[in-house]
């Protein structure tokens, strides 16, 4: 038979280990490039391949190149690196967004 103890201690390990595991939002609108370059909490991987995502969905364009997404996150570094003061999702749109931007670009390649 278990004892009580014994199983007191499992179940608060049980319900501890979730609660350690804290989550945290991250609202894109306000990071900065000096934040996104930066950050030690977030992998900046992931959040390029949330912009490409996101400049994706509002391109329509549903074709994920894996290639172009590693060019386009180092490219967002590389400018981020040099204007750190400026927001993330404002130098994405001005390299990503728009009607010359590799979105487009690439949504147009593909229906070729």
């Amino acid at each position: 038979m278990i004892k009580p103890t014994l199983l007191v201690a499992a179940t608060l390990v049980c319900f501890t280990i979730p609660a350690a595991q804290a989550q945290f939002l991250i609202d894109t609108s306000k990071v900065t490039c000096q934040q996104y370059v930066t950050t030690k909490m977030v992998n900046s991987r992931d959040i390029a391949i949330w912009v490409s995502g996101y400049f994706h969905g509002k391109a329509g364009n549903a074709i994920l190149d894996v290639e172009e997404l590693k060019s386009r996150a180092e490219k967002l570094r590389k400018f981020c690196q040099t204007n750190p003061q400026k927001l993330l999702l404002e130098g994405a749109e001005d390299l990503f967004g728009g009607k010359h931007g590799s979105i487009d670009h690439a949504r147009s390649a593909a229906s070729q």
